[in-house]
């Protein structure tokens, strides 16, 4: 066996929506979300919000298993940040 693959659970994912570079608001599916310590622009120590997801399952419903290729990184700031919530929101 030369790989592995992950079970997701849609049950346990976050919505992360937020301002893309250009302004625009663009929501990722998170399997992870966490925050990193950064270096700003300026040289200032920051934190950055890391969101992983994969991006060939936008909308599962059950779960499944991921390659961890699949995965895609990205880091936020967090003044760009417009709310984290469950992906299955009850009631």
């Amino acid at each position: 066996m030369n790989g592995f693959e992950l079970l997701i659970d849609p049950q346990q994912l976050l919505v992360v929506a937020f301002l893309d570079d250009d302004g625009s608001m663009r929501t990722l599916l998170a399997i992870t979300c966490r925050y990193l310590p950064v270096m700003s622009s300026t040289g200032i120590p920051s934190v950055g919000i890391e969101v992983v997801s994969d991006p060939t399952h936008p909308n599962p419903v059950e779960p499944y298993y991921c390659t961890p290729q699949n995965l895609h990184r990205t880091l936020i700031a967090p003044v760009r940040v417009r709310s984290i919530r469950p992906y299955h929101q009850q009631g």
